[in-house]
């Protein structure tokens, strides 16, 4: 989501929470190489570090307003989908 959206969101279904996963970038960037490798993908690292890295950029804005607002839970999602 992009900041821009945030209100077009909030007009259209009021949050009371906002999920944030975090994991660090060499983490997400392993399981996207594993995810490859299972899939027989095509995408090059650097097209989907550029993807990644985008997705930092416009996610931080939007984090820091629902930040604010005190409508955000972070969850560690560097363990595993059980411990997640």
């Amino acid at each position: 989501m992009r900041i821009e959206h945030v209100s077009l969101f909030e007009g259209f279904r009021q949050s009371d929470m906002m999920i944030y996963l975090d994991c660090n970038d060499d983490l997400i960037m392993d399981r996207w190489r594993k995810e490859q490798e299972l899939t027989n993908g095509s995408e090059s690292e650097n097209d989907f570090r550029l993807k990644l890295n985008i997705h930092v950029q416009t996610s931080e804005p939007v984090i820091d307003y629902f930040t604010k607002k005190g409508k955000i839970r972070f969850v560690q999602a560097e363990c595993s989908i059980t411990e997640v």
